[in-house]
């Protein structure tokens, strides 16, 4: 125990040094992707489609696809719709 000791606390700071550093390359791989323009996590996604199904079917028209791009906190959506009819711009 008498050799341990000594070497215990910078074990412990190595140790939590690793984990600070990797957390730090994820954030950092995580930041570079969002300013690639990286599409947004799946879960946006799913949240998106969720809060556009009930006024699209309202509306009457077919979500064909749909683009999300997360850029810090913002999210930018892009729903590509087929109205099933004419629109016009009255």
């Amino acid at each position: 125990m008498a050799l341990v000791a000594p070497v215990g606390n910078a074990l412990i700071v190595l140790v939590l040094c690793s984990m600070a550093w990797g957390r730090y390359l994820s954030d950092f791989r995580n930041g570079l992707a969002e300013l690639a323009g990286a599409t947004a996590p799946v879960a946006s996604y799913r949240a998106v489609r969720r809060l556009v199904r009930a006024p699209l079917a309202a509306w009457g028209g077919t979500l064909l696809d749909l683009a999300v791009l997360k850029t810090g906190r913002s999210h930018s959506v892009a729903l590509f719709v087929d109205p099933e009819r004419s629109v016009s711009a009255d």
